[in-house]
């Protein structure tokens, strides 16, 4: 249930984050998870991604939906960053091309 209640949530706080970072106006916001990177993506906003182990080792392989999102997101990057060189593959098979352990 939280799960969905936060995809229902986002495009909102996509919204509410557009309208934050307009006014501080930075070049770049780094993303220290999925949902955030997400949100930055939903609010076109140029984000670095460090995505956690499991959302993105695990949590895309249990879930079709998740990993429809977390490919668009990876993809919507200016750059991610992982730990490992299991993240690492895991990046790469869901279509990301900028990624660096």
């Amino acid at each position: 249930m939280h799960e969905a209640l936060k995809l229902i949530l986002a495009p909102f706080q996509a919204f509410l984050l557009a309208v934050k970072v307009k006014s501080i106006n930075p070049s770049i916001i780094h993303a220290h998870t999925f949902y955030y990177g997400l949100l930055c993506r939903l609010a076109r906003i140029p984000f670095l991604l460090t995505p956690q182990g499991g959302e993105l080792t695990e949590r895309p392989y249990q879930s079709y939906l998740y990993r429809i999102l977390m490919g668009w997101t990876l993809r919507g990057a200016s750059h991610v960053f992982v730990d490992s060189a299991r993240m690492h593959d895991s990046a790469l098979s869901l279509g990301c091309n900028k990624v660096s352990v």
